[in-house]
């Protein structure tokens, strides 16, 4: 079961000042929206706080509160003010499954501001009254609840009521509606940590009959029909607000109600209650309940933050003080809204709410890299001289001569210079053999940089020659978690629809605020130059530039920088393309890469240029990333498929020249790299590879 309540606004006291309701145009979220599909059937996790009108409602089964169910709800606004204690959820709810009878109110709670239910500093309100609807059969009318909270909501960034329909309003056939909670995602299935949503079809009434089981009874007056069991709510999201954009606010137009289990019916729609007929009847059962015991401090009121939130919060502010803070919990408390601030249904801008089904959801609509799969990926920190700032941006381990090691990084120029200034290789730092950037070993694998070049005609206003190579000051020994990439041949061209893979530790979204913790990647396709530049104002050429696209808006993102464009050749990655610059944000249209094969005598230049390390960095620290399940258990066992090569081709202990008196001397041609991806058969210590395969 689920359900979640309306938060009505309370009478104001002299602190939260009334004002006129025009004053607070509801629905109005202060955070967009964006997508991507995959739960409430179907759905996607919403941007955090973007629904602030959603709640969760749990009613347990006894005095131990130990055993319950789930329902969702919203905070709903009555009466003119920036306070809330009504919250608007389903019958069904919170009356006994068997006798429908009421239950106790003590065994009752909402969660407002919610976002992961699991989350320890979550702010949890008590029921102080509540009534329902005459609701006496399981599909039946009258499936509606209004919930008193012991204490008033008042509207923060995170909590924020929707809007009501008008009673004379319409059903909403063809509007852009949605419906959230934390049911199940799929038949069967448990319910999710985190708040979802996914845009439904109102049906009208006809097709809503020719969709209704033969033997429910319905009252198309005061139900409807929306979605699909493909597309719709689930159990545990009952309760919940399927709401309607109209002009710049949300609109909630019906509470989750009922559907079907039956595997046999799988495209049959939701089943919601009609708000618009309940308008008049939300006042009349609001007289009725006893009032709340004044407001909640705004103090229990925060952003939810996840501990890699967290951490990374503590590591921008390290970067850019040059001090580590461990920090709090909490972010800091969000400033009560005044009246005149506040429009309801609206999310704070911070948090924009996820709309688009086709999602911009990482490097941009990809997904996680399996561990030390992409083992040539490495993690640069750059600030520019004078400045305590530090940017993040990908790059990879190359090879340009033989041997079972290297100092060698390749990245993209804009990552070292910014606003003309150029980083110094006292401020660059490389992470190497890394997947979760802010684990544990991850600041074990820092090597520190001895100099660096980037292309002498860089331009930055049309972003031509955008590639850098950085020298490290330890060769790092290839391992299974570190390996170079394949360079292509000189002058090599990508044929149009070539699928490639771009990779990286960016942003999920252009709304987003944070890097991601684990290395991500996605499938992109080469796409044609001239049809890439045609609607850009920049000046590169098809011998600078190199473009790809798809029609699921994959691409890189804030934070991806310098990380590489790869395709596969044969049973090798090959690197074509440096992450460098885009029209628009985050896979939503052509994105451009440094075009490597136009480069390769460049780097070969610099890399015999540069001084090269003089000591190699501890093959021991090159440990694989455990998980926190891994660490308990142990890491999971080898795939015949992944297991490594045999003995005579991979020997687990070889020896290593010495380099006490200097790497070995580099001989002037370039052999062709092979080796396959590392697999995931990885050990806890590395062994390290004594040639390539």
């Amino acid at each position: 079961m689920a359900s979640f309540v309306l938060f009505a606004v309370i009478a104001a006291s002299a602190f939260y000042q009334v004002t006129p309701a025009e004053q607070f145009p509801c629905g109005v979220s202060k955070f967009r929206m964006t997508v991507k599909s995959n739960r409430i059937a179907n759905g996607w996790e919403v941007a955090k706080h973007s629904l602030p009108w959603h709640v969760q409602l749990v009613v347990f089964d006894d005095a131990r509160l130990k055993t319950g169910g789930q329902c969702g709800g919203s905070l709903i606004q009555l009466k003119p003010g920036n306070v809330s204690d009504l919250v608007l959820t389903a019958a069904h709810c919170v009356k006994d499954e068997k006798t429908f009878q009421l239950k106790p109110k003590e065994l009752m709670f909402v969660t407002v501001g919610v976002h992961d239910i699991t989350d320890p500093d979550k702010t949890r309100v008590g029921v102080a009254d509540y009534t329902a609807g005459a609701f006496t059969h399981f599909g039946g009318e009258n499936d509606i609840a209004l919930l008193r909270l012991q204490k008033g909501i008042p509207y923060t960034d995170f909590t924020r009521p929707i809007c009501l329909p008008k009673k004379d309003a319409k059903l909403p056939v063809g509007g852009e509606c949605y419906v959230s909670g934390h049911g199940v995602m799929f038949l069967g299935g448990s319910t999710t940590k985190e708040l979802r949503m996914v845009d439904v079809d109102v049906l009208s009434n006809e097709k809503c009959a020719q969709n209704m089981d033969a033997d429910k009874k319905f009252n198309y007056e005061t139900q409807f029909c929306a979605g699909t069991n493909d597309r719709t709510a689930r159990n545990g999201d009952s309760g919940g607000p399927l709401v309607c954009k109209q002009d710049d606010r949300f609109v909630q137009y019906g509470i989750v109600s009922f559907g079907t289990a039956d595997y046999r019916y799988l495209n049959r729609a939701g089943k919601y209650t009609f708000l618009p007929k309940f308008v008049e009847q939300l006042h009349t059962m609001e007289k009725k309940l006893k009032p709340a015991q004044g407001v909640l401090p705004v103090s229990e009121i925060h952003e939810y933050l996840t501990n890699l939130e967290k951490i990374q919060a503590q590591r921008n502010k390290s970067l850019s003080t040059g001090s580590l803070d461990t920090g709090s919990r909490r972010a800091p408390r969000p400033p009560v809204l005044r009246p005149e601030e506040y429009e309801c249904g609206v999310s704070a801008p911070e948090y924009p709410v996820k709309m688009s089904v086709s999602a911009r959801n990482r490097i941009a609509n990809g997904w996680e890299a399996h561990k030390h799969s992409l083992p040539w990926m490495v993690l640069i920190t750059a600030s520019q001289s004078g400045s305590a700032a530090a940017q993040s941006c990908g790059g990879t381990l190359i090879q340009l001569k033989a041997g079972n090691r290297t100092d060698l990084v390749l990245t993209a120029a804009h990552c070292i210079v910014k606003n003309g200034r150029e980083a110094t290789p006292d401020n660059c730092k490389v992470l190497v053999g890394v997947h979760h950037q802010y684990a544990a070993d991850a600041f074990d694998k820092e090597v520190r940089v001895k100099a660096l070049r980037v292309h002498p005609q860089y331009d930055q206003e049309n972003w031509g020659n955008d590639i850098a190579v950085v020298r490290l000051e330890k060769a790092v020994p290839y391992t299974a978690i570190t390996r170079p990439v394949c360079l292509p041949q000189k002058g090599e061209q990508l044929t149009v629809g070539t699928e490639c893979v771009v990779s990286g530790w960016g942003q999920t979204s252009q709304y987003s605020t944070m890097l991601e913790s684990e290395l991500r990647m996605a499938t992109v396709k080469v796409a044609d130059f001239d049809e890439c530049i045609k609607d850009i104002n920049v000046k590169v050429t098809s011998d600078q530039v190199v473009c790809a696209k798809t029609d699921e808006r994959r691409g890189f993102c804030n934070g991806d920088s310098g990380g590489p464009l790869t395709c596969k050749k044969g049973n090798k990655w090959v690197q074509y393309g440096i992450v460098s610059f885009s029209a628009t944000r985050c896979g939503s249209s052509f994105d451009k890469y440094a075009k490597v094969s136009s480069y390769v005598d460049w780097i070969t230049q610099k890399d015999n240029e540069l001084p090269v390390a003089t000591s190699e960095f501890p093959y021991e620290k090159l440990v694989e990333y455990l998980t926190g399940l891994e660490l308990i258990n142990g890491p999971k066992s080898p795939t015949a498929a992944a297991a490594a090569p045999s003995s005579s081709s991979l020997p687990s202990l070889p020896s290593r020249p010495s380099v006490s008196s200097g790497l070995p001397s580099r001989p002037s041609a370039s052999p062709t790299i092979r080796f396959p991806s590392a697999g995931s058969g990885i050990t806890r210590r590395p062994a390290v590879f004594s040639r390539f395969l």
